[in-house]
């Protein structure tokens, strides 16, 4: 890292604090293209699906529009098997028909990209060699640091997000920022990290015990200086930076204090608005409400009806403060508008959607009088444009999946969104709020997916035996028949199954078009949804809170969940499209906590594959460690493992007791956050004699971010599926060792079966 100040982007002398760089060459080889196209395709499809479609997919992960909107940038990411890595790249391009995406730059990590504010420049998050941190970007591509810090943290994987799903872990100075209203500020947050006195006085004194860090989680940690995050403003006009807040480190979810998720400018362009976290001396969270003065750092806090997350995660914020959130009850989602306190204004009266998009979100008019709404609905995200004054027309609603949105000055003009759908790969386009007329504007992925003939896809929604329902899709194999039985597999992570296309954070390693390629029925299946007699356990369960109804808390996060997969199933069995003997089950994360739970509780699946840890094993309580996890298991289980009132929930339950219950062959494959947890079932379903086998992925986050990893994973599931559910086997002869692995566990598996 070079020590040399050097002049701002804009002309001012960064503050002591901040070290400016030189500018850094782009990667030896580019992997992006120069332009992109904009037509549709010339010809028409004409090849299947492969798992290298899957993994290199582009994906447009960051969009902004310039504030006449006459130009968009937009970030495009690339993962590469060749290169073994991703790329990022940053294209321009007028918002007037007939122009081309031209690229500006193209680097290994970009993100967070923003229109400054009253220029003609960008800005964004970028790794250039010398960690992530701020830099603006002219017109014509070159680059120059605006904020950066010169003790960067390695950040990502298991260590905290990072923005645009790289997923991989990379040194941050800079974690995010935004600019306020005007321009001339922003916001920053950084990590603190102890000083080299600070790290010598530890290794002083040996090992120093702490239960935030003797965990699973530390185990992936390549970087235990972390302290905990700053929140700053910096003026480049005069190079004033200022200490706003600071957060003590409370453990994994660190990193998403002082993000765009929890922290906004306000209109005024003079105050902030952030949540602080702190532990308290009982060793519980306290979440607080806070405005700051931007230029003195001043923070006062704000007393809130309700917990202060509602005034800031998925909700809309007006230009006086005052902001918009969904309340879902039964009886229909209700849209609200919040004065800062919580309580309610106006209550807008019942929406068909569930709540705001995740980065889509935005509200014109200071009397909250035109609203143009980024929002989720059960399976998809989409736009909501509320005509509360005369004069104003609705713009068409779509079932496309619409994300990334960014929307007019005064709500008048065209949208800018990134649109895609299970069988249409992402494009970026411009919807008429007048008229709801779409034009495109750049499609990154035209040559390679224009030759895929898309597969048939339907949104489906299931009711289970206690009631439940759940949403999804059921795609159908190349060359469908109805009334043929087809092997069925279900992919499953929560609430994910949306109308986009190869998905990484719902299907992971579980790649559903090619499942149907294969010939395989694919049911994309939801949790239930939440009501009223059901939330009251769910919040329980994620607050961590002890001595509810176990019982209760069983059933809405497993039982519920293990009974909509059931209903899924049924649905193709009654229309007789399905085989039931040939029934399979994958899901990561949440999904695979419901699979190693239906695999244990349900005779209705014959296999199964589970990613990066699942089903909250008895060994979780004190190998996650942490105060927030050993909460959930007592709420979810009464108590620790060792506790006699407790061991009955657990038989009840844990995959791993309930081992030799499990109804067919279980494949796990995951990363150093689960790896105890996955040993833990492997070793309990070895011994029950149910075949297992365990892939490692040393290197990976959460969501597997290296091209490799992921093709080699996605192949491993087909074979797993195709061996367990069809007695297909891939002639290869670099598989035949797996073949013959399994082929053991099959004759074991089977003669222990025998009456």
């Amino acid at each position: 890292m070079k020590s040399k100040l050097l002049r701002g982007a804009l002309g001012a002398t960064a503050a002591t604090l901040l070290h400016g760089l030189a500018q850094a060459a782009p990667p030896a080889a580019a992997i992006l293209p120069a332009t992109l196209p904009v037509d549709g395709p010339a010809q028409p499809p004409s090849r299947p699906w492969t798992v290298d479609d899957v993994v290199e997919f582009r994906e447009i992960t960051d969009l902004a529009r310039s504030g006449a909107g006459g130009q968009v940038a937009f970030v495009v990411k690339q993962p590469s098997i060749e290169a073994g890595g991703i790329a990022f790249g940053l294209y321009v391009m007028d918002a007037k028909p007939g122009s081309v995406p031209r690229k500006l730059l193209e680097a290994p990590y970009l993100a967070r990209l923003a229109w400054h504010p009253g220029t003609d420049h960008w800005s964004v998050l970028a790794d250039f060699g010398e960690a992530i941190q701020l830099y603006d970007v002219d017109a014509k591509g070159g680059h120059q640091a605006l904020v950066v810090n010169a003790d960067p943290l390695p950040v990502g994987g298991h260590i905290g997000y990072i923005h645009g799903a790289a997923n991989e872990v990379r040194p941050a100075g800079v974690l995010d920022y935004e600019w306020s209203p005007d321009g001339k500020a922003l916001w920053y947050s950084k990590a603190r990290v102890q000083s080299p006195a600070e790290r010598a006085a530890d290794a002083d004194r040996g090992l120093a015990y702490d239960d935030r860090r003797m965990n699973s989680f530390a185990m992936a940690m390549p970087d235990q200086r972390l302290q905990g995050m700053e929140l700053h403003t910096f003026a480049p006009g005069s190079g004033n930076d200022v200490a706003v807040a600071y957060a003590p480190s409370i453990g994994l979810g660190d990193m998403m204090v002082f993000t765009a998720v929890l922290t906004h400018w306000m209109a005024d362009s003079r105050h902030i608005r952030y949540v602080l976290e702190l532990i308290q001396p009982n060793d519980e969270t306290e979440n607080r409400l806070m405005i700051a003065d931007a230029a003195s750092g001043q923070s006062e806090r704000v007393e809130v009806k309700g917990s202060p997350w509602d005034s800031l995660l998925s909700v809309a914020v007006g230009s006086d403060g005052d902001y918009l959130m969904v309340r879902q009850q039964d009886a229909g989602n209700r849209l609200l508008r919040m004065a800062r306190d919580g309580h309610v204004v106006k209550d807008f009266g019942v929406v068909p959607y569930r709540g705001f998009a995740y980065d889509s979100t935005s509200w014109t008019g200071a009397a909250g009088d035109k609203m143009i709404l980024g929002v989720r609905y059960r399976d998809h995200e989409g736009l909501a444009f509320l005509p509360a004054q005369p004069g104003t027309a609705a713009v068409e609603q779509s079932h496309d999946h619409l994300s990334h949105c960014q929307y007019p000055d005064g709500g008048a003009g065209e949208i800018f969104c990134v649109r895609e759908t299970i069988s249409q790969a992402p494009e970026l386009v411009a919807i008429a709020t007048a008229t709801g007329a779409v034009r495109v504007l750049a499609r990154p992925n035209a040559e390679r997916y224009d030759a895929i003939e898309p597969l048939r896809s339907e949104p489906q929604k299931w009711t289970n035996k206690y009631g439940g329902i759940s949403v999804g899709y059921i795609t159908y194999p190349r060359g469908y028949v109805e009334g043929r039985k087809y092997p069925v597999i279900v992919v499953t992570h929560s609430s994910d199954a949306q109308n986009r296309f190869a998905y990484y954070g719902f299907q992971w390693e579980f790649p559903v078009q090619v499942y149907a390629e294969r010939g395989y029925i694919v049911l994309s299946v939801n949790d239930p949804w939440l009501t009223d007699k059901t939330r009251a356990a769910s919040d329980a369960f994620n607050g961590g809170k002890s001595g509810v109804d176990v019982e209760k808390v069983q059933f809405e996060e497993a039982f519920n969940a293990v009974a909509s997969m059931e209903s899924a199933v049924q649905s193709v069995i009654d229309r007789g499209i399905a085989d039931p003997a040939r029934v399979g089950i994958c899901g990561y994360s949440r999904g695979a906590e419901v699979v190693d739970w239906t695999m244990s509780q349900s005779k209705m699946f014959k296999a199964a594959s589970d990613g990066d840890a699942g089903g909250w094993q008895a060994s979780g309580y004190w190998n996650f460690g942490t105060r927030q996890y050993v909460g959930l298991y007592n709420a979810l289980y009464g108590g620790s493992p060792w506790d006699p009132k407790a061991l009955p929930w657990y038989r009840r339950l844990a995959p791993s007791v309930r081992a030799a219950e499990f109804s067919g062959p279980l494949l796990q494959q995951f990363s150093a956050i689960a790896a105890l947890v996955s040993l833990e079932l492997h070793t309990t379903l070895t011994d029950a004699g149910i075949p297992t086998e365990l892939d490692y992925f040393p290197g990976e986050a959460h969501i597997f971010w290296q091209p490799r990893h992921r093709q080699a994973a996605m192949q491993r599931n087909l074979d797993w599926f195709d061996y367990w559910l069809l007695d297909r086997r891939d002639p290869a002869a670099d598989k035949q060792a797996q073949y013959q692995r399994w082929d053991a566990m099959a004759k074991t598996w089977r003669s222990r079966r025998v009456p």
